[in-house]
């Protein structure tokens, strides 16, 4: 799985650029983890040239999240926090196979693997069509989780960290979203998986 994970995050970086196809940061804040993660900067159309499709995907993601449970923060009473950054993301996209698919593929993985790990999802950025989109996608995930989604229309870093806690939330949120963290991609956890991707 390690393995082949790393073709797959080679195939997308090819594709999309290094924040393009899944642009996350991993920071261990006490017992929690903060994920970001831009869908709407997915480049579909580089991926398709690339060859990578929902199986592919679908090993960057196992990759990815068995390296934060392994070895970013390997503590069984961590829990992920998630910023789910839907900015750029156009309606016609839910209509794409390749995102469509990938995206009840993962679903599907997380909430059989990892679905007590959430402590808190927040959706940032909406544009006004996501309530209806949410209303498509929300069936597939169980009550549980459904209940730790707050969604935030726009991009207001005060709503932000109101919704993960207050300000002291802003000391493990990046600069990009109103932090005072290292920016996208520059943790010690994501230099430290970068490097683990090249190695394998």
């Amino acid at each position: 799985a390690l393995a082949r994970g790393q073709a797959a995050d080679d195939a997308a970086r090819a594709a999309a650029g290094a924040a393009a196809a899944a642009a996350a940061a991993v920071g261990a804040v006490e017992t929690r983890v903060l994920h970001i993660e831009r869908v709407g900067r997915i480049d579909l159309d580089g991926l398709r040239a690339e060859g990578v499709g929902v199986d592919e995907l679908l090993a960057h993601f196992r990759f990815y999240w068995e390296y934060v449970w392994r070895v970013a923060c390997a503590s069984p009473a961590a829990r992920v926090v998630s910023i789910i950054d839907v900015a750029g993301l156009g309606v016609g996209a839910l209509r794409e196979p390749l995102l469509k698919d990938a995206l009840a593929a993962t679903i599907g993985m997380m909430q059989e693997h990892y679905v007590e790990r959430n402590a808190k999802i927040l959706i940032v950025n909406a544009p006004g069509w996501f309530a209806w989109a949410w209303r498509a996608v929300s069936p597939m995930i169980n009550e549980g989780s459904r209940a730790k989604i707050a969604i935030v229309r726009g991009g207001d870093v005060d709503a932000i960290a109101a919704a993960l806690g207050g300000d002291g939330a802003k000391a493990s949120l990046p600069p990009e979203y109103g932090g005072t963290a290292a920016p996208l991609g520059e943790s010690r956890h994501e230099r430290r998986l970068r490097r683990l991707a090249r190695a394998l």
